[in-house]
C-alpha cells in the first residue's frame, strides 16, 4: 500500500492526493522522466516552512513541463490557522526570476519565516495574486477557483499542511503528520517521491538536507531535504527510501579498450585493499588508480540502463588484512557492464560517493574470465560496519522474511535469523527486557536488494530468480538459503544487492480456511484499508482500482462468514460506502445475508467505525449507542473515532447467552501528533496518554449504559503490553487473542516486527460463553503489491500480480471469536491441527474418611475417567511445534458436613520416546489450561500453565487444576484440562510416554 492516509495502516508513509478544485492536470501522477521534464503539469515537487531550532532554509521546488513559460508563476502561502486571516493570501512570491534547470525543476527560497509556521497551504497559481486576497470565502476547505478565473488568476496545484489543531483548515492535498505512521512531532514540508508524482513523504524535521545542517533523517517515514536534486534520498531507515544511483556527479563518457589480453591486462595495477584502506574513506582520494579484478555483480540506474559494476580482487591475488576491502565500485554508466565473472582491469579516479568508494572517469579492459571470489558469509546478529566488505561478495546461508514493505516499490526486503516481535507486543514499554528486545531486533536484520534504482519496477523479481506473480510469491516468515550478493552502503545503511537467485521454502504457508473458533455465534473484527465510494481521497482513486478492492474485500467477509462483523477504516459518507460493502458481500456469498448497521455520518473525521450483521443468526436489542466527546471528554473524538456499540441477542433460541454488546472501535494512531509526545516512549509512538484516557473511558461507559456482556474490538492501536490494554484489562476484560493464542499472536506486521493491534477484549461476565478467538493470516504476512491497486506499477493492469482473493485485502489480519449459547464453563486452551503422540496419565488418589451412617462426616472423594490423555493435534507453530490434547474428566465430590476447601493439583513426569534412542521431553514442555465440565457447586479452574518455550515453568511444578472454597466446596465437580506439549521443531518424531500425576488434598 503506497497511498491511503490513514494513520493506522502498516508502514504508511506516503499520502495520496486529497479531494481538491484544482484542474485534471495536477491530479495526474508523472513518473520521472529520463527526457528533459519530469512532469507534464506544474506542480510543487517539495517545499520546507519549518525545521526544529532556527529555519535555516525555506523554499519551494517547482516543477514544470518542457517549454511552460514561468513569467506569471506565483507560490502563495494561504493562512490555515483559525484566525481572522483564514483563507486569505498571506504570502505572495512571484517565480519569474528562478531559474529552471533542464528537468523543469526550480526553487524558490524565501527569508527565514517568509513561510509562517503551523497551518499553512501553498498554491502554485499562474496569475498575480494581491496579498490578503480570501482564496476561501466559503471557509469550506475548497478554493474559489471560479472567482480566481475571473481575476485572470488559474490554480494550478495546491499542498496543504495541517497541525492538527481544531478549526484549521488546509486545502489541496491535505498532510498532516497524524496521516504518516512512525512519524511524530511537527511536520514542516514534504516531498513528492519520485519526482513529479501524486505520492507524498515527510521531510525530515531535524533539517536533514540542508545546508549546515549534520543530520540524517530519523527513519522509513521521512526523507532528507533535496532542493534543486531528485526527491526522495538519504533516508538512514530499517525500511529505506528509493534506491539512488551510485553516482550523479559529472563525468566523462567511459572508453572501454578492446578485450583482447595485452599490456593493459598484464600491467602493474594498485591493490584494489590501497584504494579502499582501513578507514571510512579512500586514502588515494582524487588520484587516478588502475586496479584489477573480478565482476561480482553490476548495478542499473532508474533509467534502467547500467550504472556501473564492482569489481572484487581474485582469492588468489586479495590480501591478508580484513580491515581493508578487496572490492571497489566502478562508476561506469552508458555502457553495458561486464558480465559476472569476467576479469577487467579499469583505469579511473578513486574518490567518494554517499560514503561509498568508487572509481569514476573511468576506461575498462576486459582480461578474459576469472572464477568468482569466495562469498563471505554474513551471520547475525549482523555488525554495525561492514566497510571491510564493501562491494565483497557476501551470503547468508538462511534467512527468514522480516518486512516485505518496500519490495514492490524498490525491490527490497528485510531478513533476520528468526522472525520478530514488537518490544511492547512482548514486554512493558518501560521494562529493561522491551529495550534489549529492541536492540536484539536491530542488530539482527539486513536489507536485500535488487542492484537497482528503478522504482515499481515490472515485472518485480522473487528472490528465487524468476518473476514474482500471484503464484511465484513469497510471505513474511518465508525461509530463503543462499542468499549471495554484494555489499553495498546506499541510503545511508548497509544492504546486499542480491546478485544470485536463493533457494526459497515456503515456512509459513496460506492459511485458505478461517480458523475454527466454535460457537453458535461468531463475531469479527476487520480493518478495511480505507474502503472509500469517493475517489481522490482515501483508498482507490477510480473505478478499476476501487473494483479490484471491492473484490478482495468481499471476498474476505463473505469467507470470514461471520454474523457480527465490526469494521474499521471505512468511509464516513453516511452510510454510503457501508452499504455499498455490503451489497457487494451479499452478492459474493449469493443471497441476501447480511444487513447494514446503519447510524449516519459518525465523527468529524473522514473514516469511521461500522457494523454489519445476520439478521437470521442475530437480532438487535434496541437501538445503537456511541461514545464520543460529548458523552466523555476523556474519549477525544478529534484523536479517535467515535466508538460504536451494538447489543444483539441471538435469534431464536438465546439460550443463557441472553443480550451481548459489540463494541467497535479505532483508537487514534501512533503516528499521530496529540500534544503529549514528552510522556510517550520511542518504542510506544504518540498518543499514548490519549489511547489510554479512551480506554478508560470506554469501560466507564459501558457500565454506565447498562451494556451487557460487552466485548471491546476493533483497531485499538496500541500493542498488548501498553497502557491502554493493560487499562482494560485491569478493568475486567479479557485479551481472547492472547488467552487462544498466546503470547506470539499477531494481527499486523510493522517494521518488520509482529504484534496485533487488532483486538476482542471480552468482559468476564460473557467469558463463561466465549468458545475460541483467533485472527486469520490473510493480509500481515502478504506482500503489499498483491494488493488492489494500480497507481504504482510500471505496467498499471499487473494481471500475472492481482487475483481477487482474500489475501491483501487489507493491511490488519481480521479477529474473530466464537459464542455458545448456553455456557460451556471453558478457559482458553491451544488450537491444533492432527498429529500423534500419546500420554498416559496416572493418578494416585488418598484415602478420605466417610460412611454410609447419617450421623458420618461425609466424604471428599477424588476419580479418574478411564483412559490416556492422547496428545494429537499437532501445529507448526514458527520454530516450536505445538501438540495439544484434553486430560480426561477428574471429579471431585465434596459431601463433608464441615470441613475446609479442596485442591486438585498435578505434576508430570519427563516424557520418554519408545526404542533405544533415549530422548526424551522435559516436563516443564508441558502445560495446561484447566476448566470445569461440569458442576453443583462453585468451583473455580486452576491458572494456565504454560510451558518452558513461551515463557512459562510447565507441569514440571505442582499447578492447581481446580478447587473450592469452604463456601463453595459441596457437591461435585468435574474437572479437565487442554494440554498443550510445545517442543523445537527439531525434536525427534515418535511416540513419547510419561505420567501426570493427579493428586486432592483439603485447603484452609
Amino acid at each position: 500500500m503506497a497511498v491511503p492516509l490513514s494513520a493506522s495502516t502498516r508502514n504508511t508513509v506516503i499520502a495520496g492526493l486529497a479531494a481538491t478544485a484544482v484542474g485534471v492536470s495536477a491530479l495526474v501522477g508523472i513518473q520521472a522522466a529520463a527526457s528533459a521534464s519530469l512532469t507534464d503539469a506544474p506542480v510543487i515537487n517539495e517545499f520546507v516552512t519549518d525545521t526544529a531550532g532556527t529555519d535555516v532554509l525555506e523554499f519551494a521546488e517547482i516543477l514544470v513541463p518542457e517549454n511552460f513559460d514561468t513569467a506569471e508563476l506565483h507560490v502563495v502561502g494561504i493562512e490555515g490557522d483559525g484566525n481572522s486571516n483564514q483563507g486569505k493570501a498571506v504570502h505572495v512570491y512571484p517565480l519569474a526570476d528562478v531559474e529552471f534547470d533542464d528537468d523543469g525543476r526550480g526553487v524558490l527560497t524565501v527569508p527565514v519565516n517568509g513561510f509562517q509556521n503551523g497551518s499553512l497551504t501553498l498554491a502554485l497559481v499562474n496569475g498575480a495574486v494581491a496579498s490578503n486576497t480570501q482564496m476561501d470565502a466559503e471557509l469550506d476547505g475548497v478554493l474559489d477557483d471560479a472567482a480566481l478565473a475571473d481575476r485572470g488568476v488559474e490554480v494550478l496545484d495546491v499542498v496543504g499542511l495541517h497541525d492538527g489543531d481544531s478549526g484549521d483548515l488546509a486545502w489541496g492535498t491535505e498532510l498532516s503528520a497524524s496521516d504518516f505512521d512512525g512519524y511524530t512531532g511537527t511536520l514542516g514540508g514534504a516531498s513528492r517521491v519520485p519526482d513529479g508524482s501524486d505520492t507524498w513523504v515527510p521531510n525530515a524535521y531535524n533539517g536533514a538536507g540542508l545546508p549546515g545542517i549534520d543530520a540524517a533523517p530519523r527513519g522509513q517515514f521521512e526523507v532528507a531535504s533535496t532542493p534543486g536534486t531528485a526527491n526522495g534520498e538519504g533516508a538512514d531507515t530499517p525500511e529505506p527510501e528509493p534506491t539512488d544511483e551510485a553516482t550523479d556527479e559529472p563525468t566523462t563518457e567511459p572508453t572501454d579498450e578492446p578485450s583482447e589480453p595485452g599490456a593493459v591486462c598484464d600491467a602493474d595495477v594498485t591493490p584494489i585493499s590501497e584504494v579502499q584502506g582501513a578507514g571510512a574513506a579512500t586514502p588515494l582520494n582524487d588520484q587516478n588508480v588502475t586496479v584489477r579484478g573480478v565482476v561480482v555483480g553490476d548495478f542499473f540506474n532508474a533509467s534502467g540502463g547500467s550504472n556501473g559494476f564492482w569489481v572484487q580482487e581474485r582469492d588468489e591475488t586479495a590480501d591478508d588484512d580484513l580491515a581493508t576491502s578487496e572490492a571497489v565500485f566502478v562508476h561506469h554508466p552508458n555502457a553495458e557492464a561486464p558480465e559476472q565473472g569476467t576479469l577487467v582491469t579499469v583505469s579511473g579516479r578513486a574518490g567518494e560517493y554517499d560514503n561509498q568508494t568508487q572509481l569514476s572517469n573511468t576506461t575498462m579492459t576486459e582480461c578474459g574470465t576469472a572464477e568468482l571470489p569466495a562469498p563471505v558469509e554474513i551471520s547475525f546478529p549482523v555488525e554495525e560496519d561492514y566497510e571491510h566488505l564493501e562491494g565483497m561478495r557476501v551470503t547468508i546461508p538462511e534467512a527468514i522474511v522480516l518486512e516485505t514493505y518496500q519490495f514492490g516499490r524498490y525491490g527490497e526486503i528485510v531478513v533476520g535469523p528468526e522472525r520478530q516481535f514488537t518490544p511492547t507486543a512482548i514486554h512493558a514499554p518501560e521494562s529493561a527486557e522491551a529495550q534489549e528486545l529492541y536492540e536484539s531486533n536491530q542488530a539482527n536484520r539486513i536489507t536485500i536488494d535488487d542492484r537497482n534504482s528503478l522504482q515499481n519496477y515490472y515485472p518485480a523479481e522473487h528472490l528465487n530468480g524468476e518473476p514474482f506473480s500471484s503464484e511465484n510469491y513469497f510471505r513474511g516468515g518465508d525461509t530463503f538459503r543462499d542468499l549471495t550478493g554484494v555489499m553495498d552502503f546506499r541510503n545511508s545503511v548497509w544492504k546486499i544487492q542480491r546478485t544470485e537467485a536463493a533457494d526459497y521454502e515456503n515456512t509459513v504457508p496460506r492459511e485458505s480456511e478461517v480458523p475454527d473458533v466454535g460457537g453458535d455465534v461468531q463475531v469479527a473484527a476487520f480493518n478495511v484499508l480505507n474502503y472509500f465510494t469517493t475517489f481522490n481521497s482515501r483508498g482507490a482513486q477510480d473505478d478499476e482500482e476501487f473494483e479490484r478492492q471491492k473484490a478482495k474485500l468481499v471476498a474476505a467477509i463473505g469467507d470470514l462468514g461471520s454474523d457480527v462483523v465490526g469494521l474499521m477504516e471505512i468511509e464516513n459518507n453516511n452510510d454510503v460506502a457501508l452499504r455499498d460493502l455490503v451489497d457487494g458481500v451479499n452478492n459474493y456469498v449469493g443471497e441476501d445475508r447480511y444487513v447494514a448497521l446503519e447510524t449516519g455520518r459518525l465523527g468529524t473525521d473522514q473514516i469511521t467505525t461500522a457494523m454489519m450483521y445476520d439478521p437470521e443468526a442475530v437480532t438487535p436489542a434496541g437501538a445503537h449507542q456511541v461514545l464520543d466527546g460529548s458523552v466523555d471528554s476523556r474519549f477525544n473524538t478529534s484523536r479517535h473515532r467515535p466508538a460504536l456499540a451494538q447489543t444483539f441477542t441471538a435469534a431464536g433460541e438465546t439460550g443463557e447467552l441472553g443480550e451481548f454488546t459489540v463494541i467497535t472501535n479505532h483508537l487514534k494512531s501512533k503516528g499521530s501528533e496529540c500534544g503529549s509526545e514528552d510522556n510517550n516512549t520511542h518504542l510506544v509512538g504518540s498518543c499514548d496518554a490519549e489511547r489510554t484516557a479512551a480506554a478508560e473511558a470506554l469501560v466507564d461507559w459501558a457500565v454506565d449504559a447498562e451494556l451487557p456482556k460487552p466485548v471491546i474490538m476493533g483497531d485499538l492501536n496500541a500493542y498488548d503490553h501498553e497502557a491502554p490494554i493493560t487499562t482494560l484489562t485491569e478493568r475486567g476484560y479479557v485479551d481472547l487473542k492472547k488467552e487462544y493464542e498466546g503470547e506470539e499472536a499477531y494481527s499486523y506486521v510493522f517494521d518488520g516486527q509482529l504484534g496485533y493491534l487488532d483486538y476482542a477484549m471480552a468482559h468476564e461476565d460473557i467469558m463463561p460463553y466465549i468458545s475460541g478467538a483467533a485472527s486469520w493470516h490473510t493480509n500481515s504476512d502478504e506482500i503489499s503489491v498483491l494488493d488492489y491497486q494500480t497507481r504504482f506499477h510500471t505496467d498499471p493492469r499487473q494481471d500475472d500480480i492481482y487475483a481477487p482473493d482474500v489475501y491483501r485485502s487489507s493491511d490488519h489480519d481480521p479477529v474473530v471469536f466464537g459464542l455458545n449459547l448456553d455456557e460451556s464453563g471453558t478457559e482458553p486452551g491451544e488450537p491444533g491441527e492432527p498429529g500423534d503422540g500419546d500420554i498416559p496419565v496416572e493418578a494416585e488418589i488418598p484415602g478420605l474418611p466417610g460412611d454410609d451412617d447419617d450421623n458420618a462426616p461425609g466424604s471428599l472423594v477424588l476419580s479418574i475417567a478411564d483412559g490416556t490423555a492422547t496428545l494429537g493435534n499437532q501445529r507448526n507453530a514458527g520454530d516450536r511445534l505445538r501438540v495439544t490434547g484434553e486430560l480426561p474428566a477428574v471429579s471431585v465430590t465434596d459431601t463433608r458436613r464441615t470441613g475446609a476447601g479442596w485442591a486438585v493439583a498435578g505434576q508430570s513426569s519427563d516424557l520418554s520416546i519408545a526404542g533405544d534412542s533415549g530422548e526424551s521431553v522435559t516436563a516443564d514442555h508441558l502445560g495446561w489450561a484447566p476448566f470445569v465440565t461440569d458442576t453443583t457447586n462453585s468451583a473455580t479452574p486452576g491458572e494456565v500453565s504454560r510451558g518452558v518455550l513461551v515463557g512459562g515453568e510447565g507441569l514440571a511444578a505442582p499447578a492447581t487444576l481446580g478447587s473450592a472454597t469452604e463456601e463453595t466446596r459441596l457437591g461435585t465437580s468435574d474437572l479437565a484440562a487442554d494440554l498443550v506439549l510445545e517442543v523445537p521443531v527439531d525434536t525427534e518424531a515418535g511416540t513419547y510416554t510419561g505420567a501426570l500425576s493427579v493428586s486432592l488434598f483439603p485447603v484452609d
